[in-house]
């Protein structure tokens, strides 16, 4: 049972962009298909976490070398 009306079923088929995003989910739920899901999770991207890895700021001054003077 998805707990929405008939009518809302019926207009998320025909593809009314009215629908709640939340009878969509309910849909897949029903349909066992709620692991379809996964490819929004952010730690399974790995494309979006490379260019995120490009965007932090690289280092511009080179380390300096601490010398012990005892």
């Amino acid at each position: 049972m998805m707990g929405t009306s008939l009518s809302s079923v019926r207009r998320m088929e025909e593809g009314d962009p009215s629908v709640r995003f939340e009878t969509y989910l309910a849909a897949l739920e029903v349909y066992q298909l709620d692991n379809t899901l996964r490819f929004a999770e952010p730690e399974d991207d790995l494309i979006g976490l490379a260019l995120e890895k490009q965007r932090l700021p690289q280092r511009v001054r080179t380390k300096k070398e601490k010398r012990l003077d005892f």
